[in-house]
């Protein structure tokens, strides 16, 4: 856990730890609230975007994006994917209730993606925008 004054002299701490399992942010909730006594804010970021295994070479033809959209999705990467991404947000802010609901004007911040909204090409973002779009 790193912590310390940023920008305006405002504290901060920032974690690393496992956010797309729920015993994984149990364990992070319990660094936070063994140094912490309220959260003011929390700030959803963490997220994947999992290597594209492209079978088509083509990506200005119609066909072949569309083939790519429905062949090239590995059911592993949808998985992992969503879990950091869509899942890591509700466990995490879920976990930090107690100690958000402690603070004057809590706020909580879900950094989100121009995937989630815009059609890439190529279509190598499919499972992160719709997991960014998800969350």
């Amino acid at each position: 856990m790193a912590q310390g004054r940023g920008r305006g002299g405002v504290w901060r701490t920032r974690l690393r730890g496992d956010v797309s399992t729920k015993d994984g942010v149990l364990r992070l909730v319990e660094q936070i609230t063994e140094k912490e006594q309220r959260v003011d804010v929390l700030i959803n970021n963490a997220a994947i975007q999992r290597p594209w295994k492209d079978p088509i070479s083509n990506h200005l033809d119609p066909d072949s994006i569309e083939r790519l959209v429905w062949e090239g999705v590995d059911d592993d990467d949808w998985e992992k994917t969503h879990s950091v991404n869509v899942n890591g947000v509700y466990f995490m802010t879920a976990g930090l209730v107690p100690l958000l609901r402690k603070s004057e004007d809590p706020s909580v911040i879900v950094i989100s993606s121009i995937a989630a909204i815009a059609n890439q090409r190529p279509v190598s973002t499919l499972t992160y925008g719709v997991s960014k779009a998800a969350a």
